[in-house]
Formats: structure tokens, sequence, C-alpha cells
């Protein structure tokens, strides 16, 4: 036998001795005196989980990695077998080819196969359909609805039935709404919901239904008889009844690294190459009371913004010197980590989350007025790839920020997101906030929106944050469904923030966006190709909001500002050093307020844009993204510096 001070690794698998269990005996020796690190080595294998494995302040000092990287699987799904060939028949009598195979559960509404998520069949199966009316008809932002109407000839080839067991989801402004039909009248074609609307529904929300048997039948789909507990799936090129690896997951949450509080937090804890899958993605929003509607809590069909409420795979509170290395994220309901209040020195390095219900990473500890044990600072998000995510909650972030303070986030790829690439700051306004200092610089960030939502950022910052820098970002391909694909924004208060030597181009609205805020400063960025204005600054306030300068601004006929009269008269806006260019080598159009056009010499005549000049950069190739300087570029003689983002994004 080892003796207890010698022990320095200990071995589980999947046959074997547990994870749970491996901790429980690193308790054991270290509530004995034994302090010596200790690894805990995962053989390669499928580990079920069906209750989140608990780290506590009793363990402490452990690494947990996998022996064979990638090769080690936390799953909180149960594997479905037993599958055969079968026919579905459609409530109209088609029959559509599909696997068949019989399930004890039906809690589930996440089915992963094969190392994808499958889809819910969809009506309609693409785009998206209008209410005839809704409850509540006021415009006002939380004027929430019960009940909905549909027009007849939208739902004509649904039954009555296919749509009182239907998910009713729908689009609008910044979020996704998700709700069960708690009863529908087919006389009158009103649908109540089980979940009230987060916001009103008058502002162009689009619906569809999830879960009909009508739609059933495109590949990789699946669909769930509940009443014969059947489980239905139209297989992907490759698959068949031999090899077909389906899960459904038990579990929300894989590990919680929980503190007990502050004083006694879980401190010194290492997970590398291991993969988290297969977890559910269903939750409720936030209970919440409703004045209008009595005291009663109410469940509502999406949180505010970001998906914000969400947890983790990986859950991390009170907690010190915490890291995850080289993890693999996958097949995942919600958020991959979610790192909350009284946590510090938590790295998130080197990882993969792909095919998540929400976002990678979320970041939220005390807010500015909360005692300091409270607060989460010093979280370092390096070197990941966050990609196809938002699968289930589409105004989920790549990387969120919410309270919290001197953190970095650099080098990350995110990318195919329908929503916020990496969001700073839970401040709406001039109220204090607790954010500061933090860094983000080096994402390779695109592909985000893809016309679903709208009033999103690249990297969308909330509120003051003195200190936080957002440099050398490349950023593009940003489209809203509405208003609001921004590759840099500013949103409600931001202030003293540096942005600089970004380079931001293809955006369905603004490359920078600014609601309102206060002394920002927007430097020696690359800024082209917009759908409207290149820059805008949307709230006229009576101070200086903005210092815009050494920029280099890219227009194929677009304005290059979006700003009002007052902006121009009252120069809350101070712009110098800027280099313009219009492709094709016309006059660019300043700015435009109704009929009245700006050139630019009357920015010149206003006292703006001094030092600035319209010539031609002399980019190597920008209409293919190549935003490299020649080497006879203006912009060199005018100080601008160089921007080489050939370093941006994950390093692998």
């Amino acid at each position: 036998m080892i003796p207890y001070n010698k022990i320095a690794s200990l071995e589980v698998s999947p046959n074997g001795r547990s994870l749970s269990s491996a901790l429980s005996f690193a308790a054991e020796l270290r509530r004995s005196g034994v302090g010596q690190p200790i690894t805990i080595r995962m053989a390669d294998g499928i580990y079920p989980i069906t209750q989140p494995i608990s780290v506590t302040p009793d363990v402490t000092n452990i690494t947990v990695e996998a022996l064979s990287a990638g090769k080690t699987v936390l799953s909180g799904g149960e594997r479905v077998t037993g599958f055969e060939r079968a026919k579905f028949v459609r409530p109209d009598g088609s029959e559509i080819d599909c696997l068949c195979a019989s399930v004890e559960r039906t809690d589930f509404t996440d089915v992963y196969v094969n190392g994808l998520r499958a889809a819910h069949s969809r009506y309609p199966a693409s785009g998206s359909l209008a209410f005839e009316e809704v409850e509540n008809k006021s415009g006002e932002l939380f004027a929430a609805s019960s009940w909905v109407k549909f027009k007849a000839e939208d739902i004509a080839p649904l039954s009555a039935r296919s749509i009182g067991g239907a998910t009713l989801s729908y689009l609008h402004l910044w979020i996704d709404e998700h709700t069960e039909i708690s009863s529908y009248d087919p006389q009158t074609r009103t649908a109540v919901m089980r979940r009230l609307s987060r916001f009103n529904m008058v502002n162009n929300a689009l619906y569809y239904f999830e879960d009909v048997p009508e739609t059933f039948g495109l590949e990789n789909e699946y669909y769930l008889d509940r009443e014969n507990k059947l489980l239905y799936y139209v297989p992907r090129e490759g698959i068949d009844a031999d090899n077909i690896e389906l899960y459904i997951p038990s579990a929300s949450a894989l590990v919680n690294i929980c503190g007990r509080s502050a004083e006694l937090p879980v401190e010194n804890i290492r997970f590398r190459g291991i993969t988290f899958a297969n977890t559910r993605g269903d939750y409720e929003a936030a209970l919440e009371t409703s004045g209008e509607r009595g005291d009663k809590p109410v469940i509502y069909a999406s949180d505010a913004q970001g998906v914000s409420n969400a947890a983790g795979v990986v859950n991390i509170r009170y907690a010190s010197h915490i890291a995850f290395d080289d993890c693999k994220f996958t097949n995942y309901g919600l958020y991959g980590i979610d790192i909350r209040s009284g946590s510090s020195e938590i790295a998130v390095r080197g990882c993969d989350f792909n095919d998540g219900g929400a976002g990678g990473v979320k970041v939220n500890g005390g807010a500015a007025l909360s005692d300091k044990p409270n607060h989460t600072h010093n979280v370092y998000i390096e070197n990941n790839v966050i990609e196809r995510c938002g699968r289930r909650h589409m105004a989920a972030c790549g990387v969120m920020l919410m309270h919290a303070y001197d953190c970095r986030v650099s080098h990350n790829t995110i990318r195919d997101l329908f929503y916020t690439g990496i969001s700073g700051g839970w401040v709406w306004g001039y109220s204090p906030s607790v954010s500061h200092g933090n860094l983000i610089e080096y994402n390779h960030i695109y592909n985000i929106g893809q016309g679903v939502l709208s009033d999103m950022g690249g990297v969308y910052l909330l509120g003051a944050q003195p200190g936080t820098v957002v440099r050398r970002n490349l950023i593009h391909d940003i489209k809203s469904r509405d208003y609001g694909g921004w590759a840099l924004y500013t949103d409600e208060g931001s202030g003293y923030v540096t942005l600089e030597e970004n380079i931001c181009y293809n955006t369905s609205d603004n490359c920078y966006h600014q609601h309102y805020g206060r002394m920002n400063t927007v430097r020696n960025n690359i800024f082209a190709f917009a759908g409207k204005e290149i820059m805008r600054i949307t709230r006229f306030e009576g101070h200086l909001s903005i210092i815009f300068e050494n920029n280099i601004i890219l227009t194929d006929g677009c304005p290059v500002y979006g700003v009002s009269d007052e902006h121009l008269a009252c120069g809350t806006m101070a712009c110098s050093g800027n280099l313009i260019w219009q492709t094709g080598g016309g006059a660019p159009v300043m700015a435009k307020n109704g009929d009245k056009s700006y050139t630019f010499e009357d920015f010149r005549a206003l006292g703006a844009e001094e030092g600035s000049a319209v010539a031609n950069p002399i980019f190597c190739d920008a209409e293919n993204g190549d935003f490299r300087l020649c080497q006879c570029s203006p912009a060199l003689k005018m100080g601008i510096k160089r921007i080489n983002l050939a370093d941006a994004g994950a390093r692998r």
C-alpha cells in the first residue's frame, strides 16, 4: 500500500473508480493533512453524469486530466438504442422513411446524434409568420402578452392538436422567446401561452412552430411521439440503425465548482483535455412578480437580454485559481462555462465550444454597490474557438462579461452565432458600474447575427468602464434582422473606453455605433463597407461623446457619419486626423440629415476633421478583406499606424 503522503495521482475509468469517488478520496486526504498536488487521470471513454459532480472547498490543488485529450467524455445524456427502420405517418397520411426507437422518458427537448444536434420539425420549414393579434397592444418595451391569435391562412396546414402540442417560438428585437401552449381554441385561432412574453409583441414579432408532425421529414430532424413513447429520426447520410449514436440529456450541468462563501472558496483546480457533452437546454427564465398581474410569480418565455440567467455545463462560484485547458464543450444545452460571484483568477484557455444551445463563457459577479468579496475579476478567456452556438437560445453571446473587472478576452475565434460576439458591462445609463480595466484584444469575430435578431455587436459594451480597451480585433460580416448589425457597439452610458486598431467591415448597419455615452476614444481603426453610415451616434447629449481620430474610413457610397445637426453644431464629436475614401473615387458624403448633405469641406468649415484627408488609403485588396496598407499609402504619412491582425483569433 502506498503511504498517503506519497500519493501523486489517482486513476478513474468508465467501469472502475468514478470521478466523484476520486474527488471524495482527495478530500479525505486533505482532511488528514495530506496536501501535495494530486492529478486525477481519466481513462478514455464515456462517463455518464446524472447529477452534477460537486467540487467543494474540501478539495484543493487537484488536476483532472484525460489520458488522451478529447477521448474522455463527461456526458449528461443517456444513449437510446434499439432503432429500427420505420415509416412515420403524417396527419395527412403521407409517409416518411426514418429510424424509430422506443424511449422510457419523454421529458427531453434536445437530441444529439453522432456528434451533432438534431433539429426539431418546424412550421413553416423556413422563414416565419406574423401574428394576427396579440393580447397587449402597447408599444412599451415590457408590455407582455399571455395570448396570441394566428391568421387562418397561415395555420391552415396544421391541426388544432398539432398546434396545441407545439412549441411556439417568436423573434423580436434582440431576443428569441419560446413557450409551450397551455390551450388552443381553433374557433378563434387563439393560443394561451404557458410562458408570458418578456417584451411587447407588436414590434415586428415573427413566429414559427416547433415539434409539429405535419412537417416532420427533413434530414436530421426528430419527432417525439410522447403519447406512445416513440422517438423518430430522419438520419443524415451515413447513419443507419446499426451505427446511430443518439443521446437524450438528463443533466443540465456536469460540474459545479462552488465554495461555501468568499471566506471558504474552492481553490487550485484544473481540468485538462476533458470533453463535456450532451446536456439539457430547457430552463425557466427568472421567476419575477408583476404588479399588473398580481403578486404571483410569472414565468417568462425568455430572459431580457443575452440569455443572462442561464447556467452552464460547468458552474463556478466563490472560487479562485481555477483553469480549464484544452477542453471541449459540445452538444450542450445552455452556456458552456458560467462564472459567478466571488470568483477570481479563472482561466479558460485553448477550449472549443461548439453546437451550444446558448453561448460559450458567461461571467457575472457582484454589482457596483455589492460587498467586494462578491466581486468577480481577473478572468482570462484566451485562445478558444466558440462556434455554432445559440442553437437553442439565439440571443446568447459568445463571451459575456456582465459585472466583472480586470478580465482579459483575447485570441478567441467567435463565429456562427445569432447575436453578440463579446459583450461587456451590465449597467444601462450612467449608474455606478463595477466594470473596469477589461481588455478585449486579438479576437476574430464574424458571421454574427445572420439576419435573425436585431441590436447586436461584434463587441458590445454597456455602461461606464474606465480603463477598458478594445483593440486589434478583426470583426466582419455582421448582419441584423431589422436594425443594429454593428461591429463595435457602445450602448447606453458607455464611457471612458478606448477602441483602437480594430478592423471592421461588411456590416448591415454601422461599423461603429454609439447609442449614447461619454469620453470614448475611437482611434486608428479601419472601418469599411457598411450598410448604412460607417459611424453613428444616436442620441445627442451636451458633452463630449467620442474622440474619433486617425481612423481609415472606406465607403462604397454610404455616408461617413450618422450624426445630427446638434452634434455638429455643439462639437460633441471630436473628429480629426482621419483618412476617408469612397470606392470609385467620388466625393464622400460626410453626413446626411433629411435633404441636407454635408461634404468634407462643410465639416472643415464647422471646425471638424482637422488634419483629415480624402485620399485612397491603398490597401492590398480591401474587396477581399485584405486591409494591409501598401508602402505608398498616404495613411502612413499621416501618422496612422499599420494594423497587423494576422494573429487574430485562436492560435492553434
